[in-house]
């Protein structure tokens, strides 16, 4: 705390950069003048040695918008950490150690995110993804990518807005039917890098607005023309390292809007 007395005097703070201070938790726990902050709504801190961020350790800054987190050593984030920030748009905790975030963190039921809300959540070592989140506009952004997720995230199901959506490098196995069943607003989806061999039909009928779909460097080999139903506005296409040998004419009858198409790195032996 006595590091960082100089800012006693700073109640109307806005903009507070700690990153790279070599703040441990037996500072940042102590840290309580971070209470006084009320009008703070900016705080980076990233590039530290934090390894758990305690319950209520952001209750009094209310008007926090922007929280930047990464590059720390962070395993453990307690209940109701967020109870009190309903005016954040953007949390980046990535390159972090976090195993499991669950609707506990945010202290609700059902959060109602920002507008503009974006999570990020990358090469992190996460197994659960458990939040019930309404996302309010096709500009928000929820990044998975890097982690150890088998299953897709519950929200999906729960929300008539899905942010664009990074689950690249995971342990997905399949693209689920009526996955996004709900789903109203989806534009931009990368499942690349995860051990996807099945698309189940119909499992994009309702994505009708999607426009991005990256699905290379998976293990896909059999498609058919259903694994495609709905994907009207979709424009691009990446099917590159996977395991298809074989193209039917119909294939891609449902995708009228279709401008790029990756196939590279297959093992085509007929194309009709």
């Amino acid at each position: 705390y006595e590091t960082f007395y100089f800012l006693g005097n700073s109640i109307n703070l806005h903009y507070l950069n700690l990153a790279g201070t070599f703040l441990t938790n037996s500072i940042f726990d102590e840290f309580v003048i971070l209470d006084e902050f009320t009008q703070l709504f900016h705080l980076n801190l990233s590039f530290n040695s934090i390894e758990s961020i305690l319950q209520y350790k952001f209750q009094k800054l209310t008007n926090l918008e922007y929280l930047d987190m990464s590059r720390n050593n962070i395993s453990t984030i307690e209940r109701l950490v967020f109870l009190y920030n309903s005016k954040l748009e953007y949390i980046d905790l990535s390159f972090n150690r976090i195993k499991i975030i669950n609707q506990e963190i945010f202290g609700m039921k059902i959060t109602t995110l920002h507008k503009m809300f974006k999570l990020i959540l990358n090469n992190n070592l996460l197994t659960e993804f458990d939040l019930n989140l309404i996302f309010r506009s096709d500009e928000s952004w929820l990044n998975l990518e890097g982690n150890f997720l088998t299953t897709y995230p519950n929200l999906l199901t729960k929300s008539t807005y899905l942010p664009n959506l990074n689950m690249k490098q995971n342990r997905l196995n399949k693209i689920q039917k009526n996955y996004f069943l709900y789903i109203r607003n989806f534009f931009y989806a990368d499942f690349s890098k995860n051990n996807i061999s099945v698309i189940e039909v119909d499992s994009f009928s309702k994505a009708s607005r999607l426009i991005y779909l990256d699905l290379s460097l998976n293990r896909l080999s059999n498609l058919n023309p259903n694994n495609f139903v709905g994907l009207y506005g979709l424009s691009y296409l990446n099917l590159s390292f996977n395991f298809i040998d074989y193209i039917s004419k119909y294939l891609f009858r449902d995708l009228p809007v279709l401008k790029t198409l990756d196939l590279s790195k297959n093992m085509i032996k007929l194309i009709e």
